[in-house]
């Protein structure tokens, strides 16, 4: 599965898909960045809270990719 990006402006976050298995739980692994695992332990995504504080300049292109219809 190709890497699916979400950024959500309402609340400052970024998430990312890295597999199409649901997550069964999760980890703080740093502040404000939570990974997700699947009932085996392997990574299916990640979550960074606050996200353009930690990004900034990076997520112009993402929030501008997401504004078109």
């Amino acid at each position: 599965m190709k890497p699916v990006v979400k950024y959500f402006d309402e609340t400052d976050t970024l998430s990312v898909d890295l597999a199409s298995r649901p997550a069964a739980e999760a980890e703080e692994i740093a502040e404000d960045v939570i990974v997700d695992f699947d009932t085996d332990g392997k990574v299916v995504g990640f979550t960074i809270e606050h996200a353009s504080q930690l990004l900034g300049p990076a997520l112009a292109g993402k929030r501008a990719a997401q504004a078109r219809p």
